[in-house]
């Protein structure tokens, strides 16, 4: 009979006592009514494996298996130890159990056969734990995880993973070792394997790519992280921005174009607007100066004699603001021009995937923005250039009333 048959007869038999407690120990003691089921039953297990069951006694007086047929019905007393079948434990706890002590789980294999004791749970029958089933879904990764890293490391209970990641500040390359250790905790639906799993399988001409672009997606997640100290469980953790980052790659993949090189492409062209637009800033404000400039001069009207000087100095100053006034419309339509080249330049970036567009939409918000805040201090500066004309004119009604009363008489 094969190993399924033994465990089955071994767990029915477990049932039928009242599923009593290990409290975790190897073995633990049963009682049950002996009758014709029950003696075949224990008979059937000890022909299998006659380490399983230690008889102790059958109504009071020590019995040795396998057991005759009796007459009536005594009260049966044994030993049920674990079931080790073909070198592997098949009773656990609850899956965490399992996950901790059955060796071949870190490699993503799961005996044929188990049993979860507080889940009452044989292997095959309906409704298999949640747990359970994320735990499989788990072991499937690590399966191919395997087949599409190019180096992978064997260990005694486990997996070792490296890849390479590109190191910025280095200008060389870190090392990811990643060991295919997670705990219970960490257990994932992973929602979407199925179609990872198909690239080891589908030959057509893009296969290849994407085994390629999940790597690529792995040692981009990886990259944020220390080199030291990760486990397959970071990776669970992050399964669902693993799978972003694997279709913003693929998508770059299949319309031709390198997301890095277009995040890149991004960044200069917002750097070189976000330049322009402060350039237009700093040159109105060098050229600004000349509004406290023009304030200072009019002191001198407070020393001047003469009505006809004061005039001239009041001309002069009026020219320097309208000077202004023109030259900062200029560098207003200049900052407009800038605005609608910075929008013709990004809207071409616009037809990418989601995550791309939504990067380029932040950049170009960005200068908008900017240009927007400096549009409204240009023109705060623009009325702010008629300051000196307006102090100019008021300190000559001051100094002079005559020019008040001759402006009187014209208007009435």
């Amino acid at each position: 009979m094969g190993s399924l048959s033994l465990l089955s007869n071994v767990v029915k038999l477990y049932r039928l006592c009242g599923k009593p407690d290990f409290n975790g120990n190897s073995s633990v003691n049963c009682e049950i009514l002996y009758d014709e089921e029950v003696r075949l039953l224990i008979n059937k297990i000890y022909q299998q494996k006659d380490d399983i069951l230690e008889l102790v006694s059958c109504n009071e007086s020590a019995q040795s298996l396998p057991i005759p047929e009796t007459q009536n019905n005594p009260k049966l007393k044994f030993t049920l130890n674990f079931p080790i079948i073909s070198g592997f434990k098949r009773f656990f706890l609850n899956v965490d159990d399992l996950i901790s002590h059955h060796t071949g789980v870190k490699k993503g294999l799961l005996p044929d056969e188990f049993y979860l004791i507080e889940n009452d749970y044989l292997t095959g029958e309906v409704d298999e734990p949640e747990k359970l089933q994320q735990l499989r879904k788990v072991c499937r990764w690590i399966v191919f995880l395997k087949q599409a890293l190019p180096h992978t490391e064997e260990k005694r209970d486990s997996y070792l993973f490296v890849l390479l990641t590109e190191d910025k500040e280095s200008k060389g390359f870190k090392k990811h070792l990643i060991e295919s250790r997670f705990t219970f905790h960490e257990l994932q639906n992973l929602d979407g394997l199925e179609y990872f799993e198909e690239m080891l399988t589908n030959e057509d001409l893009h296969s290849h790519e994407r085994l390629a672009v999940v790597r690529n997606a792995l040692e981009e997640l990886l990259s944020k992280r220390p080199t030291i100290n990760q486990r397959l469980g970071d990776i669970l953790s992050e399964f669902e921005v693993f799978k972003q980052l694997y279709q913003d790659n693929y998508e770059t993949y299949i319309n031709g174009f390198s997301l890095k090189d277009f995040k890149k492409e991004v960044i200069e062209k917002h750097e070189e607007f976000a330049h322009k637009i402060e350039n237009t800033l700093n040159d109105v404000l060098n050229k600004g100066f000349s509004i406290p400039i023009s304030i200072a001069t009019i002191a001198a009207l407070i020393k001047e004699k003469e009505l006809i000087n004061g005039l001239v100095i009041s001309f002069s100053v009026l020219l320097i603001s309208v000077f202004m006034c023109r030259l900062i419309k200029q560098h207003r339509d200049r900052l407009k021009d800038i605005k609608l080249a910075l929008n013709e330049v990004f809207e071409k970036f616009e037809n990418r995937e989601e995550s791309a567009a939504q990067f380029v939409n932040d950049k170009q918000n960005n200068l908008i923005k900017r240009s927007e805040s400096i549009d409204r201090d240009l023109e705060r500066l623009n009325w702010l250039s008629l300051t000196p004309f307006l102090i100019v004119i008021i300190l000559l009604f001051y100094k002079y009333p005559e020019i008040l009363t001759f402006f009187q008489g014209l208007l009435f």
